[in-house]
């Protein structure tokens, strides 16, 4: 994710593990992350990761007839547009 559009994604930086679904013009379909007082694994499963990706693929069908539908899918502006140009971040050239 270090040069990765920081405003592309809705995102919850307190999550362990996330996958997201995007076409290749940039138009976010999903994404699949859980999180619980139980664990970070307590609700992912292969069968419903299969399942938001089975949804994924009939968006995908009706796409770009839905495509300003999936428009609220994109995350808000960022200060920064990529983690590398966050203050603090040392040694920028070796992270690129």
């Amino acid at each position: 994710m270090k040069g990765v559009d920081l405003s592309q994604f809705q995102f919850n930086y307190d999550l362990n593990w996330a996958a997201m679904f995007v076409n290749a013009d940039g138009t976010v379909y999903a994404r699949y992350i859980t999180q619980s007082a139980a664990g970070a694994g307590a609700y992912n499963s292969i069968a419903s990761l299969e399942k938001t990706m089975r949804r994924v693929l009939a968006l995908h069908e009706d796409y770009p007839n839905n495509k300003k539908g999936l428009a609220g899918k994109l995350g808000k502006l960022k200060p920064y547009k990529t983690a590398l140009e966050m203050p603090g971040m040392n040694h920028r050239a070796k992270r690129n």
